[in-house]
């Protein structure tokens, strides 16, 4: 007569006698009874159906690994780079004291963008969103400044890629670019729609 698992010859259910058959824990190194151990599924490493490790040593390893990995509570710290952070919820961000917002309203008209993120210590993003909330502008003459390098620059590109360097193939500054319905740059003027 063939047995399987669990039951006895004669077809009957097997009483578990988990309270008679002992195991060595492989952390703590106790000889304990299986009613100690959690259940595992049967592989390799747990032939017997049970944890390797008892009940104990796994709710101290849970407990550690969750105090390792517990929510910070909300307020000011430092991080790991020095800088003051401010943590509210899920979201960490810079703090931005009274000292911090004088540099960055010194700072911010004369400077492009991303050397004032570099200067601060943040994303070129924060300083845009820092600048609209509080109603920065960069300055005029030094934006006209830049435009008229950027142009500087482009002509000398230009020249050396043998390409007519005049000021009509730009883009005159202030001027808000307008894009055509049917016309597109090879469609010649005198064909549009």
């Amino acid at each position: 007569m063939k047995t399987t698992p669990g039951r006895n010859p004669d077809g009957t259910f097997a009483k578990r006698q988990l309270g008679y058959r002992k195991k060595t824990c492989t952390s703590c190194g106790k000889y304990l009874y299986l009613g100690q151990f959690y259940k595992h599924r049967k592989s390799r490493n747990h032939p017997d159906g049970y944890d390797c490790r008892c009940k104990e040593c796994r709710r101290k390893e849970k407990n550690e690994y969750y105090a390792k990995r517990r929510k910070v509570p909300d307020g000011l710290r430092l991080n790991a780079d020095g800088q003051a952070v401010e943590k509210r919820g899920c979201s960490v961000r810079l703090y931005w004291g009274e000292e911090r917002l004088k540099d960055f309203r010194r700072l911010f008209p004369f400077n492009t963008n991303e050397d004032v993120a570099i200067d601060m210590g943040c994303s070129v993003r924060t300083v845009i969103r820092r600048a609209r909330e509080m109603g920065l502008e960069k300055n005029p003459q030094w934006l006209q400044n830049v435009w008229n390098k950027n142009i500087a620059l482009a002509r000398g590109v230009n020249k050396i890629c043998g390409n007519k360097a005049n000021l009509a193939n730009f883009i005159e500054a202030g001027k808000p670019h307008r894009f055509t319905a049917g016309r597109t740059r090879s469609t010649p003027d005198d064909t549009r729609q």
